[in-house]
């Protein structure tokens, strides 16, 4: 994100200088410390950290959102896909469709109903570090569904397959 955000800039500094006459080099000082401290807030933020956060509990996944109604956009089905798995990657297909694809695709899926036990149910052998291991395993997992369960009434399934 801060190279982009660099080559923004540099663009914009760019565009400035080319306007010759109308831009003193006061304006194109004080727009490159406004630059500096944007990239500064950035690496604050700690994005890399962030995507990575990401990356680690969504996995590398295709998320497929059908939608039988757009007037019941709430009503859909929700699946993770893996991406070998397409004969197009998902840049790809994103540079051909958009994100949002009205394609009138036909899409064939297994719905997932969910368990029933809302807690992860620890099951606790005596060994405090396997104990505390498991633990922390299953508050994994439940900030795992938190950030890829839908909620009804949408619906989870899993893609078998998607075609035109």
């Amino acid at each position: 994100m801060p190279t982009i955000m660099q080559t923004i800039q540099y663009y914009d500094i760019y565009s400035l200088k080319n306007k010759g006459a109308q831009i003193s080099p006061n304006d194109i000082k004080a727009r490159k410390e406004i630059h500096a401290k944007q990239i500064s807030q950035m690496k604050e933020w700690k994005l890399e950290e962030f995507a990575g956060l990401m990356r680690r509990l969504y996995g590398d996944s295709v998320r497929i959102k059908v939608v039988p109604s757009k007037d019941n956009l709430d009503k859909i089905f929700v699946a993770s896909a893996n991406p070998k798995d397409f004969i197009d990657t998902a840049a790809s297909t994103i540079q051909k469709y958009g994100f949002e694809i009205d394609a009138n695709w036909v899409t064939f899926g297994q719905i997932n109903k969910p368990s029933e036990s809302s807690k992860p149910l620890s099951i606790p052998i005596g060994n405090p570090i396997e104990d505390s291991f498991e633990g922390m395993m299953l508050l994994a997992n439940s900030f795992s569904r938190m950030f890829s369960a839908p909620k009804f009434p949408a619906i989870q399934f899993t893609p078998i397959c998607i075609y035109r």
